[in-house]
């Protein structure tokens, strides 16, 4: 039988499971992954918890915020003050951020069927022919920033419906 390896007790004065010999090789690998050394790579590494766009914190918007505050304020008052007010913040604020996101997602779609049907009359096959490959390619752009959308929009609703749970879950 092999000996059993000698337990750390110099740190803590405790029985533990790390030998010396993989304490050593922790503290080796550690000195290796470090983080970022030039000054790009630092610069990289602090924004990776940055959160953008519609996945980022709903907008500092004034108008915005004042019809997150009256949808609270309807959530209370419609339920007799069974929901309290931070709660209905929390649900309108979900409610707000699906129903950006939907606009967003209609403007898109708006935006996209304007830009590339043409909107004036088809007179020949071959109009009609570019109208379709135009009209084509407008639908494949679209769809990878749709399915983007959808993500947000099913984010939205979850956060939305997990609010209106814990109203009720005491």
């Amino acid at each position: 039988m092999i000996g059993s390896p000698a337990l750390n007790t110099s740190r803590t004065g405790r029985t533990g499971v790390a030998t010396d010999r993989q304490i050593a090789a922790n503290r080796t690998n550690s000195k290796k992954s470090t983080g970022p050394k030039s000054r790009g790579g630092k610069s990289r590494a602090s924004q990776n918890a940055h959160i953008h766009g519609l996945a980022g914190r709903s907008p500092i918007d004034p108008d915005w915020i004042a019809r997150v505050e009256q949808q609270a304020q309807e959530i209370v008052d419609s339920t007799s003050g069974r929901i309290d007010l931070p709660r209905a913040r929390s649900i309108a604020r979900a409610q707000q951020d699906l129903l950006r996101t939907r606009s967003i997602s209609t403007a898109l779609v708006a935006k996209t069927l304007a830009s590339h049907m043409g909107g004036g009359m088809v007179s020949s096959s071959s109009d009609r022919s570019r109208l379709d490959t135009d009209g084509a390619r407008a639908v494949e752009l679209a769809v990878p920033l749709l399915r983007m959308l959808d993500r947000y929009e099913h984010r939205a609703l979850a956060r939305r419906d997990r609010a209106i749970r814990l109203c009720f879950e005491e």
